[in-house]
């Protein structure tokens, strides 16, 4: 089966230094990744082989070839629904990769994107026979990290594994980084050939450290009737506004290194929700969406960042 891959690399604003991942080297073999499809990437802060020692992987008949990290199937509960998910166990990562999960028969199969909270605005959409996976990575200052892009197969039989990267993406202050990498591949069904493509597209920023928002809730007369104070220690579930809101004003406080800045934008409350971001444990930003509820109606229901998607699918 002939495979293109592709990796695209584009620096936008300030030089970032970026490092390119191949998806399969000429050493891997045609063999060794036959029938298995690229489905997107597992985010690591170090190489892969900093986890070998303690993570087992699966070696191949090629003596040359890259080690397979495998994730592990785990069922979970989501708003009262039992799905699959597949974690790199012992690994610490950021996973943004699709899966196929496969029924008692082909009708039951279905797909999910699995992304950690560290992906913001996560998108998923599938084609004919295409896929593209979007998101964006936000990385609080002054902090400088390399971004090792380890890509993610899944097999016909539905496992899970990835394949090391041995260089990254760069990000430092003040840089916007895009990065894109995508997979062809080509079959002769019938005496006709078929073409799919997977495309998952990251960027990556340095971002100022969120402290704090404030939303001003203002009445038609330009006067602020309420103020609601928002932390990383106390985000709410939800946010009624006054009868007589015409409009909010949310104040970002952040903190760099030239001090403390305070930034506003207005909040679209046709939206009905708004995503509230603050610093997680791995030096990102993650988010919260806040439901806004206006004269007793709430116009969105979205309750967690970075949910999974799930379709009717086969495996290609």
């Amino acid at each position: 089966m002939p495979k293109k891959l592709v990796w695209l690399v584009c620096a936008v604003l300030l030089c970032a230094c970026l490092g390119g991942c191949q998806l399969a080297r000429e050493d891997v073999g045609e063999e060794s990744l036959s029938g298995d499809k690229f489905v997107g990437v597992y985010i690591t802060f170090d190489p892969l082989y900093y986890f070998s020692a303690e993570n087992p992987f699966e070696e191949t008949n090629n003596p040359d070839a890259e080690p397979r990290f495998y994730a592990t199937a785990k069922q979970v509960e989501n708003d009262g629904y039992t799905t699959t998910t597949f974690e790199f166990e012992g690994i610490d990562g950021i996973p943004f990769f699709t899966a196929t999960v496969l029924g008692a028969d082909e009708s039951a199969n279905y797909r999910t994107s699995i992304m950690g909270p560290e992906i913001m605005n996560p998108a998923t959409a599938y084609f004919d026979t295409d896929t593209t996976i979007t998101g964006k990575i936000d990385i609080v200052e002054p902090t400088e990290v390399v971004l090792c892009m380890n890509p993610v197969y899944q097999t016909k039989d539905g496992k899970i594994y990835m394949l090391p990267c041995e260089t990254g993406v760069f990000i430092s202050k003040g840089a916007l980084a895009t990065t894109t990498l995508f997979e062809t591949v080509t079959v002769t069904e019938n005496g006709e050939e078929i073409t799919s493509k997977t495309s998952v597209e990251l960027s990556a920023e340095v971002v100022r450290k969120p402290v704090k928002e404030i939303f001003k809730e203002m009445n038609g007369r330009d006067e602020t009737i309420r103020t609601t104070e928002i932390t990383p220690e106390n985000i709410p579930d939800s946010i009624h506004l006054q009868p007589d809101c015409a409009y909010v004003i949310v104040e970002t406080h952040s903190s760099g290194e030239n001090g403390l800045e305070v930034t506003r934008t207005l909040l679209d409350l046709e939206e009905g929700y708004y995503t509230y971001k603050y610093e997680g444990e791995r030096g990102c930003l993650i988010g919260k969406m806040i439901e806004i509820h206006r004269n007793g109606i709430v116009f969105s229901t979205v309750t967690s960042f970075a949910p999974g998607l799930s379709f009717p699918a086969e495996l290609h």
